[in-house]
């Protein structure tokens, strides 16, 4: 698939398959931050397959007074240690896996750091993204608001269909899917940790559309 331009994404927690295949199609991405934050999104959650299914991986937020923040105003909460719970549950779900113990050393401090703004946080996981699965993509940031882009995909990557997204997901081994059956699309984490460098050649695969 031919690279585009430039596009503007929403941030993402450990982005899903569909969101790195298409981020690599373009030249140049600004990460939406003066948006509206939307609440149950990829924004702050990624989705795992665990021993009984597939798992969500949820960022705690900070509750703020006001009615509506921007996403690059988001604080993460830490009055729970969700980020050892997730670690937990990613090494019980991958320890096994055939790359875990070659990446897990990088994808560790992401769970032990104390970030404070959640964009923050999401914009080192996409750094960790681009390295590890070849992605040339410059990335930039928005400097305010605009209703609307020609390349426009905010709105693009729904919780609400996950795991029944259209597209062409190529089924690929699972840890447990010999259990639950393949799961597409799940968090970037998947694909790695199950393919190691063999998730590049993967993401050019994918039809995410």
């Amino acid at each position: 698939m031919s690279k585009g331009s430039f596009a503007v994404f929403p941030t993402a927690f450990f982005p899903s398959v569909a969101y790195l295949a298409a981020l690599k199609t373009y030249d140049e991405v600004a990460v939406e931050g003066f948006e509206s934050f939307e609440k149950q999104t990829y924004r702050n959650r990624a989705y795992i397959l665990a021993a009984n299914g597939v798992q969500p991986l949820n960022v705690p937020l900070q509750r703020s007074h006001k009615t509506k923040q921007q996403t690059n105003e988001i604080r993460i909460s830490y009055a729970e240690s969700w980020n050892k719970k997730h670690w937990r549950a990613i090494s019980s779900a991958y320890g096994k896996s055939p790359f875990f113990e070659y990446y897990a050393w990088e994808v560790e401090p992401f769970f032990s750091k104390r970030y404070d703004l959640l964009l923050e946080l999401n914009n080192d996981v996409l750094t960790f993204c681009k390295k590890h699965f070849a992605i040339q993509t410059e990335i930039l940031a928005t400097q305010n608001y605009q209703r609307q882009y020609a390349n426009d995909f905010r709105e693009a990557f729904k919780v609400q269909k996950q795991g029944r997204e259209q597209g062409f997901y190529p089924p690929y081994y699972q840890c447990f899917s010999d259990k639950v059956g393949f799961c597409q699309n799940l968090s970037c984490l998947d694909l790695l940790f199950c393919l190691g460098k063999q998730s590049q050649i993967y993401l050019q695969s994918i039809d995410w559309r």
